[in-house]
């Protein structure tokens, strides 16, 4: 979708947004856009908790630069380290798990 009457639209009909924000600039920069066009009120906030791996003070940063909607922070069953030692590999290109089960799969539990 990236009509923006489309979205406004959406908005409108009272549809949820959730925005997935890993703390870097990216997920800010989407953020921002979505915050111009969705009410405080119909927007939520995702992040994916990376336990060991994760970067200190990403919460708060996600915290201090939104507006106060819903925060939702996930986490994956099992760790990075868990998986590569289960695994005996760390992820690569090809083998992208990590992505699936420790960002999207968890994102798309919290939002279900």
């Amino acid at each position: 979708m990236t009509n923006i009457n489309d979205i406004i639209e959406l908005v409108k009909r009272g549809a949820l947004f959730v925005c997935n924000h890993s703390g870097g600039k990216d997920s800010q920069a989407m953020y921002l856009a979505l915050r111009n066009l969705v009410p405080a009120d119909q927007l939520v906030i995702v992040h994916a908790d990376l336990g060991a791996v994760e970067w200190a003070g990403a919460v708060e940063h996600i915290r201090a630069t939104t507006r106060g909607e819903r925060l939702e922070v996930c986490k994956a069953r099992r760790t990075l380290l868990q998986m590569i030692a289960e695994r005996g590999m760390f992820p690569s290109p090809q083998q992208r798990q990590c992505t699936s089960d420790l960002k999207r799969g968890p994102i798309e539990r919290t939002i279900r």
